[in-house]
């Protein structure tokens, strides 16, 4: 499990479990009180949220949750049923929510996957401060050996992360290509990350890292963006989706998280033309082309482009859709 920094420390019941423990009052970067209180709900907080139904359906997912983490503000899980399935749950203001990959989650529903994860963390009962201080504790461990390394000794070590997951190395060289503003190397680490060349089909189970590498590649070129290089930025677009769209048949999206992704590729794009309105017939060229090859679940919204397009990119859109219609 993994523990973040929370809120203040509590008080009254809170406070008395920090006690326990032996912390002063209000004191400490990550306490087991601030986590305990922040995920405080209860069995029937559960049954609220999720209703009669999916919660007795949840139950019997109990012994097929994986990867169990609590942090501060969260939990997230993996969930194994018809398929595998991303749990997260939160805890905030509107009470317990959830969000899971399998399609009643996607849609908003605090369903059985979510359900079986709330109630996991419930079944720790009171080893829960036991494992949450173990965490703590290790990873205080892990930041002193890191805080004594010089900064050769890092280096090195981080080199040979890199030479170990090419995955993570294509990460890095594209945060090295913004930072140099080289946009032709963007450009390239994004293709690269994205490709699905020498990867083989990417299952299930693979696609979640999958479209976290897209989304990887959709934060890049907002970040060219922000830097006043608009114009790039639509061209590396245009290509990310290009390569996504031919990526699609060789990767398995049952859960629904790489459509997702690439959204936020899509919405890319439309940002970077705010930023800088491309011609609109040729845009609506563009966007029309989208729209005829939307057959992986995602593709633009018309209406966000509206304005963009004006009379002009409305026009080249209706007469591109009608001839292939004809």
């Amino acid at each position: 499990m993994r523990f973040g920094d929370g809120p203040p420390a509590p008080t009254g019941l809170g406070q008395a479990v920090w006690d326990d423990l032996g912390g002063p009052r209000g004191q400490g970067r990550c306490s087991i009180v601030r986590v305990a209180v922040t995920l405080a709900f209860t069995e029937a907080d559960i049954k609220r949220a999720a209703g009669d139904h999916s919660f007795d359906l949840g139950l019997g997912y109990l012994d097929q949750v994986e990867d169990l983490e609590i942090a501060s503000r969260e939990i997230t899980a993996t969930v194994y049923g018809a398929g595998t399935y991303r749990v997260c749950l939160t805890l905030g203001e509107e009470g317990l929510t959830g969000d899971c990959s399998c399609p009643p989650g996607r849609d908003g529903s605090f369903c059985p996957h979510c359900v079986a994860t709330g109630m996991s963390v419930l079944e720790l009962g009171e080893d829960l401060p036991r494992r949450i201080e173990a965490t703590r504790a290790q990873g205080q461990e892990l930041t002193s050996w890191l805080e004594s390394l010089s900064r050769e000794d890092l280096l090195a070590e981080l080199l040979a992360l890199l030479d170990d997951d090419p995955d993570l190395r294509l990460r890095f060289e594209l945060r090295a290509a913004l930072a140099n503003a080289d946009t032709a190397a963007v450009q390239g680490a994004i293709g690269e990350l994205i490709s699905v060349q020498g990867r083989g089909y990417i299952d299930g189970d693979d696609a979640f890292e999958y479209a976290d590498d897209v989304r990887q590649a959709a934060a890049a070129i907002g970040d060219l963006i922000g830097t006043g290089q608009a114009p790039d930025a639509i061209a590396i677009a245009r290509a990310a989706i290009g390569v996504l769209t031919g990526a699609f048949g060789a990767v398995d999206d049952s859960s629904g998280v790489v459509a997702d992704a690439a959204q936020d590729l899509l919405d890319a794009h439309l940002r970077a033309c705010e930023a800088a309105p491309p011609e609109p017939a040729a845009l609506g060229d563009y966007v029309a082309g989208l729209l005829l090859g939307d057959d992986h679940g995602f593709g633009p919204d018309l209406d966000d482009y509206a304005d963009l397009l004006g009379e002009q990119g409305l026009a080249a859109v209706r007469e591109r859709l009608g001839a292939a219609q004809r």
